[in-house]
């Protein structure tokens, strides 16, 4: 929605009527466009003020935007490292308990061996 005004307060104030017979008054039309005027003027400002207020929250919103792009990013590696993590570590509780039993069962065949020789 761009809309713009089509008149400035300068050129309200700055236009003149034609005089006709049994025409206004042409001080109470005066009076009314310094009115409108003042008003317009006010129109004016606070467009500006919008107008600024927009501009920075637009640059905000950008940067936001960016580091929210920035750390999903950050969060997809993570998980992507922890996924890795979590393979390296299962790989490695395996062969452990592999090992651990592997050595148990040495143990115990010493252990009989040992028994076996005091016999």
């Amino acid at each position: 929605m761009q809309k713009k005004l089509t008149l400035s307060s300068e050129e309200i104030v700055n236009k003149e009527f034609s005089l006709q017979y049994k025409g206004y008054v042409p001080q109470e039309v005066d009076s009314f466009l310094d009115e409108v005027v003042k008003n317009f003027e006010i129109i004016e400002e606070i467009r500006d003020y919008y107008e600024t207020q927009n501009k920075a929250l637009q640059k905000t919103n950008s940067t936001l935007r960016s580091k929210i792009d920035d750390l999903e990013t950050r969060l997809e590696m993570e998980r992507n490292k922890n996924n890795s993590i979590e393979k390296v570590d299962s790989t490695s509780n395996l062969d452990l308990i592999k090992k651990i039993a592997k050595l148990e069962s040495e143990l115990f065949q010493t252990r009989k061996e040992l028994e076996e020789a005091r016999k």
